[in-house]
């Protein structure tokens, strides 16, 4: 069980990371770095979160246009699929969010789009519930889907999964539940000697990568 210790609030956890891999294989087969390039941390995350609803919406479009991205940017864009006040808004949540969904491995696809379960696709239209085989494991439920996009967000934002492996997880070994910001923080300072992109950042700009990252582990409920 792992707190989060924030502003005085505490939030239950559980955590259970593998050991993490720099490439991994995405949707199309190609082995593709978890962000971006191998030396530098992606920092893009000082918005939203896990971005749950909006990353089914586009997840189910993903599957409803045959997994062909350029429909589905015209999808997202020219029918609000996000439901954003500004189209540059929708373009920001759209393309991080298609960065993550491209490390997807196909299950976890299906969870996130809720393939061949009785779900509501972005068209309004119920689809019909997959009929389970004998014998098999239970098919996903929604409750799965906020795990599966923490695994997602921590192997795009490698800053993130970082922590998670080389923090989070020895401190619960050692039956350290506690995790607090000023521990993400430190982390980053540690980390700033081989990444030189976390040296200039504003401190604002610090406070806010802490905050959305420790908010993505309650989010997940893990």
């Amino acid at each position: 069980v792992l707190r989060l210790s924030h502003d005085n609030t505490k939030t239950t956890c559980r955590v259970g990371l593998s050991d993490r891999t720099g490439v991994k294989r995405n949707l199309y087969g190609n082995m593709v770095h978890v962000s971006g390039t191998p030396e530098r941390y992606q920092l893009s995350f000082t918005f939203g979160g896990l971005l749950i609803p909006e990353t089914r919406a586009i997840a189910a479009s993903f599957r409803a246009h045959d997994e062909d991205w350029k429909q589905v940017t015209t999808a997202v864009l020219d029918n609000n699929l996000l439901s954003k006040t500004r189209t540059a808004s929708s373009r920001r949540y759209f393309r991080e969010i298609r960065y993550r969904l491209e490390l997807a491995y196909p299950w976890e696809l299906d969870v996130i789009a809720g393939t061949g379960r009785n779900t509501s696709p972005a068209d309004g239209s119920v689809a019909a519930a997959a009929t389970p085989l004998a014998g098999a494991s239970p098919a996903p439920s929604d409750a799965d889907v906020p795990v599966v996009l923490f695994a997602l967000f921590t192997r795009y934002y490698r800053l993130v999964g970082d922590f998670m492996t080389e923090v989070v997880r020895p401190r619960l070994y050692s039956g350290l539940p506690t995790i607090d910001p000023a521990m993400f923080r430190t982390f980053m300072g540690d980390q700033s000697r081989g990444h030189p992109e976390l040296t200039g950042i504003a401190d604002s700009t610090a406070e806010k990568l802490t905050s959305v990252a420790l908010r993505t582990l309650a989010e997940a409920g893990i």
